[in-house]
């Protein structure tokens, strides 16, 4: 009934248009598509080794980073696997490449881990991942950039986004970043040059990209001219405009 009585419907992606068309019957003309705007103030690119100092990391390591809360729907599960077939393919990465998932409650007593952060650990051993895998905890917004800014690229491997706010706050420091293509963000990041599409729940497709992004990394991170477009101030004005035009209706 929301929908149908509804003047316009804002969804941050086209997906999320196409579901409200088909599950809800929303006439395509009320619905309007309006991403996320990310904060291009505090998501900005840092120098990669004053990032990496700044969490921790080895200078000489290449990053993989993973963002979001621990649950099946991430597909973290498969870019374990990906990481295992990736320093197969080439074993030489073994000292090179590490991953680091950042978002679980990693900080108490193991015993006390979640379900799936205990499988994610159990999965890290069973692969021998474990030197090479590191959990970290949730961190405020304000530390993030440094994690997006030491990394050689972020991978959002999930079964499902309904959009997909860690792949942009990436691409706005600079990163590379790789999705699956069942998120809402996946027609934003074809268009974007630092934005790579895989297949989801695909461990091999997902290895070989994550490959050819470490094999051609940039000299220097750069955030594209395009980013404007999904500041905060910028996204803000969009959505301004849509509730002026509902209320000239």
């Amino acid at each position: 009934d929301l929908v149908k009585y509804s003047s316009g419907v804002i969804t941050s992606s086209d997906t999320g248009k196409e579901y409200l068309s088909a599950l809800y019957d929303a006439p395509g003309e009320k619905i309007i598509t309006i991403p996320p705007g990310v904060d291009t103030r505090l998501f900005r690119n840092i120098p990669m080794q004053e990032a990496k100092k700044r969490i921790g990391a080895e200078s000489d390591h290449h990053i993989i980073l993973a963002v979001g809360r621990i649950d099946p729907v991430k597909g973290f599960d498969v870019l374990l696997v990906a990481l295992k077939m990736l320093l197969l393919r080439d074993p030489s990465l073994s000292d090179k490449v590490c991953l680091w998932i950042v978002g679980g409650d990693v900080g108490q007593n193991q015993n006390q881990w979640s379900r799936e952060l205990t499988k994610l650990d159990q999965l890290r051993k069973t692969l021998h991942l474990s030197a090479t895998v590191k959990f970290v905890p949730p961190q405020p917004q304000e530390e993030l950039p440094y994690y997006y800014n030491a990394a050689d690229v972020l991978v959002m491997p999930s079964h499902y986004e309904s959009f997909g706010m860690v792949a942009l706050e990436a691409i706005a420091c600079g990163t590379q970043v790789i999705a699956t293509d069942v998120t809402g963000i996946s027609p934003i990041l074809k268009e974007l040059p630092r934005g790579h599409i895989v297949s989801a729940n695909n461990p091999i497709a997902l290895a070989g990209q994550i490959m050819e992004v470490l094999t051609n990394l940039p000299q220097k991170n750069t955030v594209h001219e395009s980013m404007k477009k999904f500041d905060w101030i910028t996204i803000a004005g969009r959505i301004a405009r849509e509730y002026e035009r509902v209320i000239r209706l």
